[in-house]
């Protein structure tokens, strides 16, 4: 393009935009191939679900039928669920992705008869709207920052896309019993600049609405070895603060975010981090000291650590392990509490999710899996999942190729209404 320019700078501008139009349109025709001339939701009856976090989600045949899905009687390989899994869109526009909803693998119970009735249901697994990066040694999470639940969309068509089970898995000498546990604490309550993406929770001041004290829970396991409390807040003073964090009546550590200048172009506020061990206590406090203008936020906490792999009574286990992860790599994992009618899957690629094949020992279930990358599992009972599930009936409006433009901006505005009217009620819940 810039050669085209020095050629043809000495005749007129449109001739010479006319240049730069013909050395683009390769590029423009391979973007428009991009796109889908038409949309999976265009053809067949709909229903839109909604899930509010990672886990594994049943939904039985008469729930289907309740949704209005004429699901009795229909051959099990009828189900099929489409859904991206609630990751964001990429803001780079270079960075492809899928123009049209993918299907997602779903797992059928239809008592071996191919024939949906009775008490047959279906599984399948979401990632939720939080996502975790595991990187140097460290987690760091990722929230959505404009949705709170992944939404999925279920139909009765055919040729639906399956849960696959892998052969046996590589051998190995032993076996770990524990795995990297994380949990995070995010609200979204105050957005101080009145504008933009970044949003805190708490505030700590001296105004009568606010405190300069305040508890906050911690959730961990029975057990959890290496406990770790990850801290993260934000301050605006034009003089020295501080953020004292103490559990059990000790200070664990102190964040001490920078002054600001308070000038219109300067920083606004500061932020300030720490990552501090942290015993069995049930809650910690953090205390605001500042002068008497001072505002402080919290953005959020984290707790991490090692716990063992133990099947909860009822839902589903998630775990991971980011160690010793890469080329030639193996790994085996006990999970105790176990039974036979414990599955693992795979969950690494949450469009097509992988069972593992496993051994049950003395209420033990055993596996292997290579280790070349870092994988996500989940081990569950088929049995009741406690997982809310949220329905309704999908109203069709179809929005790939040029109605894109259009379709976007009208879902954007109503987006916009409901975030808007969202951030005014109490925010989100833990995630």
């Amino acid at each position: 393009m810039i050669q085209a320019f020095h050629l043809y700078a000495h005749r007129p501008r449109k001739k010479r935009f006319f240049a730069l139009v013909i050395c683009l349109l390769p590029a423009l025709n391979a973007a428009a191939q991009r796109y889908a001339n038409r949309s999976v939701l265009a053809d067949g009856d709909w229903r839109k679900i909604s899930v509010p976090r990672a886990g594994v989600y049943r939904i039985s045949v008469q729930q289907l039928q309740a949704w209005g899905l004429a699901a009795e009687g229909k051959p099990s390989a009828a189900v099929r669920l489409f859904g991206s899994g609630g990751a964001m869109i990429p803001e780079d526009n270079a960075i492809p992705r899928p123009d049209d909803l993918p299907e997602t693998a779903i797992a059928v119970a239809d008592g071996g008869d191919g024939i949906l009735n009775g008490t047959d249901y279906i599984l399948f697994y979401a990632p939720g709207p939080l996502r975790w990066r595991y990187a140097a040694g460290a987690w760091e999470h990722q929230r959505h920052l404009y949705a709170d639940s992944t939404v999925y969309f279920i139909t009765l068509g055919s040729g639906g896309s399956r849960i696959t089970q892998d052969p046996a898995g590589p051998a190995v000498n032993t076996f770990q019993q524990d795995y990297d546990y994380r949990e995070v604490y995010e609200t979204d309550r105050h957005n101080i600049l009145s504008g933009g993406r970044e949003w805190f929770g708490d505030r700590f001041s001296s105004l009568p609405e606010d405190a300069l004290v305040r508890k906050y829970p911690i959730v961990i396991p029975d057990n959890l070895s290496e406990a770790v409390l990850k801290v993260r807040a934000a301050a605006r003073s034009s003089s020295a603060v501080k953020f004292d964090i103490s559990a059990g009546g000790q200070v664990l550590g102190t964040l001490y975010p920078p002054p600001v200048p308070g000038n219109i172009f300067d920083t606004y506020a500061s932020t300030a981090s720490g990552a501090y061990p942290v015993g069995p206590a049930a809650v910690f406090t953090i205390s605001f000291a500042g002068n008497a203008s001072a505002q402080g936020w919290l953005d959020y906490y984290t707790v991490e650590g090692r716990a063992p792999l133990r099947l909860p009574a009822t839902g589903a286990l998630l775990f991971r392990d980011g160690k010793d992860t890469g080329p030639g790599s193996i790994k085996g994992f006990a999970i105790m509490g176990a039974d036979e009618s414990t599955r693992v899957w795979d969950v690494s690629d949450p469009l097509q999710p992988v069972q593992v094949p496993a051994i049950l020992i003395n209420n033990e279930l055993r596996f292997s899996r290579e280790a070349e990358k870092l994988r996500e599992f989940v081990a569950f009972r088929p049995g009741g999942f406690p997982r809310r599930i949220i329905s309704g009936r999908l109203r069709t409006r179809i929005c790939t190729g040029r109605r894109r433009r259009r379709c976007s901006s009208s879902a954007r505005r109503h987006s916009s209404r409901r975030q808007k009217n969202w951030r005014h009620g109490e925010g989100n819940t833990p995630g």
